[in-house]
């Protein structure tokens, strides 16, 4: 581990240096955006209360409670929660010291059918009337033995101290009715109401249920950008307008940089993301410089796997997510080329659940990239013997809970696919081309600085004038990687890199000033 401690040592020096430099936030259009999605998030929570009121009745719920989200889509709750996850397995358990999701039991559809019939009950519709019992005050009458009125009177039992109780409809369901078709579905609370899961839900829904759960995602995403960045931001910009977000090497699995103070990583990737505009350059003219590796976690798991075929995709430049979109498009799933991007590399970490287009496409990946199949049954069997792996740059992760469970499946499968391709790409050969950049930087002298890390890509506030230097620098860096492994970790990178280099006033209006 020699190694890669030394490489998070060189990086730890860079990382000084881009906290130091902190990053120019433009306040006026942080009020701006900030205020764009207040109102969006005010017009979504207006109409996804009308839905829910529409699909619930007077039932009370909360947008925000997964409890009531998961009664309000599946229409369904559990009798109680205890025996549903003992039931399915659900929950967390610590193994070896590391707390981590139990491994939901395997059911075929008939067979889980019938168990949530058995431990959860249908939800009605109700319609909320004065409380008979209180009269709607919430409070019983009690006398003292004078005849007095009790100064604190107790609770109505019957409506909880509410004054209203709800008349149940048994003639009407409540909800949007979905089913859950396998027990990776189900949640301790009764089923998953996640992003991923309200995608994969709102793709096949139809009507009031698709718009409802393409709103809720929506919802989840903007209240997450306003709590998470416009308000992170907020409180940690300094009054010079420089955010001086802390990095952190040592906190994701992987080894990929992570930040907190605000978390200015966690953020959708591509340039579509409008918080991105916040980020300006310190200087009047100046400007800002992003280069981006090109699929690079692809080209990490060709060259690790050795697979032929995908090498050959790489060198005659197929766009994989082109194909992505063509083979989803066919199968019934019309997807643009944006949007396949999310299924492109999902095989890549052991990715088999979807629609059944996506499983089509999952399916084909493994056959066309027959190399990353066989390297991923190699892995598997290594990390379920061995308990370990160990990367070219001789980082290692170890899986002391890879044990094979009675259904032959490999626990934890999914990281031991996705660890040793993510961190080689993120973990070992992005901060060593930010390294080299670092060092180019400081003896060409330049006034700009590197302000960011985040994905595949580096982040430059270029000083005016310096855009040219700054970009021949930085192709440089991150090309010479190749043969910075090499020399570090004698290890061979036979599959070509690309990079994309843009340029301009701000982290989101960028114009591509170089591809490689």
């Amino acid at each position: 581990m020699q190694k890669p401690l030394k490489l998070m040592n060189e990086m730890c020096r860079v990382l000084i240096d881009m906290e130091r430099a902190g990053i120019r936030i433009d306040i006026t259009e942080l009020d701006r955006l900030e205020k764009e999605y207040k109102e969006e998030l005010s017009v979504l929570t207006t109409r996804l209360e009308v839905m829910a009121r529409e699909a619930l009745g007077d039932t009370p719920f909360k947008l925000t409670s997964n409890d009531d989200l998961s009664m309000l889509i599946f229409s369904r709750r559990p009798n109680t929660k205890k025996l549903w996850a003992k039931t399915f397995n659900l929950g967390t358990e610590e193994v070896n010291g590391t707390r981590r999701a139990k491994r939901p039991v395997h059911m075929g559809k008939k067979q889980l059918g019938a168990a949530i019939t058995r431990l959860s009950h249908i939800i009605y519709k109700t319609e909320a009337r004065k409380c008979a019992n209180c009269g709607g005050t919430g409070k019983l009458k009690r006398y003292t033995k004078a005849g007095n009125l009790y100064k604190n009177p107790p609770k109505c039992p019957v409506c909880s101290g509410a004054g209203i109780d709800y008349k149940v409809n048994y003639n009407e369901i409540a909800g949007f009715k979905q089913l859950p078709s396998s027990t990776e579905h189900l949640a301790v609370h009764g089923y998953k109401c996640n992003k991923v899961r309200l995608e994969q839900l709102a793709k096949r829904a139809k009507g009031d249920a698709k718009e409802f759960l393409t709103s809720m995602v929506r919802f989840n995403a903007v209240t997450h950008y306003l709590t998470s960045f416009i308000k992170g931001i907020r409180e940690n910009v300094r009054g010079d307008g420089i955010l001086h977000t802390q990095f952190m090497q040592c906190i994701t699995a992987t080894g990929r940089l992570s930040s907190r103070s605000p978390n200015f990583h966690n953020q959708p990737r591509g340039g579509t993301f409008p918080i991105r505009k916040v980020v300006i350059s310190r200087w009047e003219e100046g400007t800002l410089t992003e280069a981006d590796y090109a699929q690079l976690e692809f080209r990490v798991a060709a060259a690790l796997s050795k697979d032929d075929k995908a090498l050959e995709d790489i060198v005659n430049g197929v766009d994989v997510h082109q194909r992505t979109s063509d083979i989803l498009t066919e199968a019934g799933q019309v997807t643009s080329r944006q949007d396949a991007k999310t299924h492109t590399f999902k095989p890549l970490y052991g990715g088999t659940t979807g629609t059944k287009a996506e499983q089509a496409y999952y399916k084909e990946f493994s056959k066309r990239y027959r190399g990353i199949s066989a390297w991923h049954n190699k892995i598997l069997n290594t990390a379920s013997v061995h308990k370990t792996l160990s990367l070219p740059s001789d980082r290692r992760f170890k899986f002391p809970w890879a044990t094979t469970n009675r259904f032959g499946y490999i626990n934890g499968s999914t990281k031991i696919k996705n660890y040793p391709v993510q961190g080689f790409a993120t973990g070992d050969m992005v901060p060593l081309a930010t390294i080299l950049l670092h060092k180019s930087m400081l003896d060409s002298n330049t006034e700009s600085c590197i302000i960011n890390e985040v994905h595949d890509s580096i982040v430059i506030d270029t000083y005016p004038g310096e855009e040219e230097l700054i970009a021949a620098l930085t192709r440089d860096a991150m090309l010479g990687v190749v043969g910075e492994l090499k020399e570090r970790f004698d290890y061979n990178f036979t599959v070509p890199l690309a990079i994309e280099i843009k340029n301009g006033k701000n982290w989101l209006e960028m114009d591509t000033v170089l591809e490689v």
